[in-house]
């Protein structure tokens, strides 16, 4: 959810910006574990994919 829009964001590691994404230490509510960090990056990939390529991922 955008704390300046209130609408729900297209992915749980979105930010209000489109196009950047916030994994590990700098997003909120992590629990500031390198393990952690790189499993998010990992996942925000697929993220990254459907934001670059809306109508192939």
């Amino acid at each position: 959810m955008c704390w300046c829009t209130g609408r729900a964001l297209a992915s749980p590691y979105a930010t209000a910006r489109p196009g950047i994404f916030a994994v590990g230490d700098v997003r909120s509510g992590s629990v500031k574990r390198v393990a952690s960090g790189v499993g998010e990056g990992s996942v925000v990939v697929q993220s990254l994919h459907r934001f670059l390529q809306p109508g192939i991922a």
